[in-house]
């Protein structure tokens, strides 16, 4: 079905922004890093590169996949973030199916709360308990025994704003039979998270509002 003899590209366009925020705004104000990932026929790692942390796909046993890290800087709750994510899947060997998760995200603030200087990196989160711990995840794409021809691709692009500043975003990504490569853009939102209302008294929370 996809075998046509000019390029073939599949595009999803997904904005999941909160009220107030949109991806218009552009993202000439966010950081723009690359990342490219390849796996054989068994699943296994053939290829990897980016320009996230070290350089380095980092393998985490717990959720069987490979995660690249982008450095945002200095934790900051009272900022918000965007994250603009771009994704093609192609296939290494249109043979045979390819198969290929992906999913983007973002460290917790209770990741920021140890003061590492360094991501989570797989002796940090061993167990799916220490992954959602701080880790906050989003799946992308998940395309199983897929048959594609070697000219098509399938295109993901997904923008978020979030409510505060994380220390590091993500993009993690499994598979069989794929390559996956593109960029993502990261970096302090222009707009500002809604203001939090003023509670003071000896019983009250500042935080959350709430008075006992």
């Amino acid at each position: 079905m996809l075998g046509f003899a000019r390029k073939c590209v599949i595009s999803l366009l997904v904005a999941a922004t909160w009220a107030g925020s949109a991806g218009a705004q552009g993202n000439s104000h966010l950081t723009r890093y690359e990342y490219d990932i390849t796996f054989d026929l068994s699943g296994q790692l053939s290829a990897g590169s980016g320009e996230g942390y070290a350089g380095t796909w980092y393998y985490y046993p717990a959720s069987d996949r490979y995660i690249m890290w982008f450095g945002n800087g200095i934790y900051d709750p009272t900022r918000n973030a965007d994250y603009d994510f771009w994704s093609l899947i192609e296939i290494v060997n249109p043979n045979r199916r390819l198969s290929a998760e992906l999913h983007r995200g973002w460290t917790t603030p209770e990741w920021s709360a140890l003061n590492s200087s360094v991501p989570p990196l797989p002796s940090d989160m061993d167990t799916l308990a220490k992954e959602g711990q701080y880790l906050r995840d989003s799946q992308t794409s998940s395309l199983t025994d897929v048959i594609m021809a070697s000219t098509a691709s399938v295109e993901k692009h997904f923008f978020r704003s979030i409510r505060y500043c994380p220390s590091w975003f993500f993009v993690s990504v499994s598979g069989k039979n794929a390559h996956v490569f593109r960029q993502v853009y990261i970096g302090k939102s222009l707009d500002q998270p809604p203001p939090q209302p003023t509670v003071t008294g000896a019983c009250c929370n500042p935080q959350g509002g709430q008075c006992y």
